[in-house]
């Protein structure tokens, strides 16, 4: 198992094939396992350590019974100090560096010719061997995310990206086929709807929070990506005003803009009763060509599917929701298919993995690969989000926030249409 480390922190000499990949394959043709991590060398060699005291141990001839017993005594003290040596060092380091970690540490940022193909050849072997493109080192990074970080060729940092995206197509298409009827339900607003529809929300000058967790559900500085969002999604066809729908009020901002905008009608699907009492109470329900739906998407679009005289037509669709998950969000493709006009646009908030930058490069790969299933293709806008949003001065419009859930400098704002 040392030798893998040795290969991937790269003290072989010359970086060449011959050198690094032939080796790499022996080793792993050896049965040590892609995801071996130095915390596995280092329990492997205490192992070794303490079987090989233990024999010495064995062969000694004690003087007398009570030294016997004096020595017992004492190695059950050791033994059990080690243990909580051991509990304590996997709650400081649960998983530890693997190869790939070790491979992103070692490389020189500007490495290129023969050499970068060395260390290409080395990852995509890895990645044939079950190596994994989100597992975390003590330092909490993936993997790419010190490939980012050291800002490696982009030939490294695209192999972490297309290796998840293979992942996570794989991962969802394999969870669509065991997915049981039976729901899954957790406890946390932030994960599970039913939880979240029976959690009180509270409006604050500049975010709706959920009262007792402080989780974010919306947030005022995403008011520039909704203004652009609500541009895209108004596009009158028919020279009458457009014919739009929003699944998710939140804080009302889209629907705001998208009034200014004069549509024809404006769709509003929103399942939190919160939410709902505070449309109420704005005056949303006596607009003439607003029309709430109050529910969940997945129940209200599917009688606007069945009604007499057909589905209704949008020449936009939005998507903004709260504690639902990409696989909702691929459901809900099922719907933009079926109701959205054969020119029309449809967008969403694009928060995918925003906590941490591989996983949101990752996730919209994915998301290019579902739409082609639907017929459907994406194009992305990118928008530099506020530095007090990311940046030194993050803390001021996180504080009371119980996660930040944007932590990215580059907002990748989608625009959605069937394919030409």
């Amino acid at each position: 198992m040392e030798s893998i480390f040795t290969l991937c922190y790269l003290k072989n000499g010359p970086l060449t094939k011959e050198n690094y990949v032939d080796p790499l394959e022996k080793i792993l043709r050896a049965e040590i396992p892609a995801t071996v991590t130095t915390k596995d060398v280092e329990q492997y060699l205490k192992e070794q350590q303490e079987s090989t005291e233990q024999e010495k141990t064995e062969t000694k001839v004690t003087a007398s019974d009570s030294s016997k017993e004096d020595t017992t005594q004492e190695n059950e003290e050791d033994d059990e100090e080690e243990e909580e040596e051991e509990e304590e060092e996997d709650e400081q380091d649960a998983i530890g560096t693997t190869p790939l970690h070790a491979l992103c540490a070692s490389v020189s940022p500007d490495i290129s010719g023969e050499e970068l193909e060395t260390v290409n050849a080395m990852i995509d072997t890895l990645f044939q061997w079950g190596a994994g493109w989100m597992i975390l080192d003590e330092n909490n990074e993936t993997p790419g995310c010190i490939a980012l970080r050291r800002q490696l060729p982009s030939s490294i940092y695209k192999r972490f990206v297309q290796a998840g995206t293979r992942a996570e197509v794989f991962l969802r298409k394999l969870s669509l086929l065991e997915k049981s009827n039976e729901p899954q339900r957790e406890q946390d607003p932030a994960v599970d709807q039913g939880t979240y529809l029976a959690t009180d929300l509270e409006y604050t000058d500049h975010a709706l929070v959920t009262k007792e967790q402080n989780d974010g559900v919306m947030m005022d500085w995403e008011t520039p990506i909704m203004k652009r969002s609500a541009e895209l999604i108004t596009k009158d066809t028919d020279g009458e005003g457009p014919v739009v729908l929003n699944v998710g009020f939140g804080m009302g901002i889209i629907d705001g803009i998208i009034q200014s905008l004069n549509p024809k009608k404006h769709y509003i699907c929103e399942a939190h009763p919160d939410v709902l009492n505070k449309m109420k109470a704005d005056g949303w329900y006596d607009k003439p060509n607003v029309v709430v739906l109050e529910g969940r998407w997945q129940d209200t679009l599917a009688e606007l599917l069945e009604q007499e005289g057909g589905p209704v037509e949008f020449d936009g669709m939005y998507y903004d929701t709260f504690s639902e998950h990409y696989s909702d969000l691929a459901e809900f493709f099922n719907f933009v298919t079926s109701m959205l006009k054969s020119d029309g646009v449809f967008s969403f908030f694009n928060g995918l993995g925003a906590d941490r930058q591989i996983v949101y490069d990752v996730y919209c790969e994915v998301l290019e690969v579902d739409l082609m299933d639907y017929g459907l293709e994406v194009k992305f806008e990118d928008w530099r989000i506020a530095d007090n949003v990311v940046g030194d001065d993050k803390e001021a419009i996180w504080k009371g926030i119980r996660k930040q859930y944007w932590a990215i400098e580059v907002y990748k704002l989608p625009i959605i249409k069937f394919m030409s």
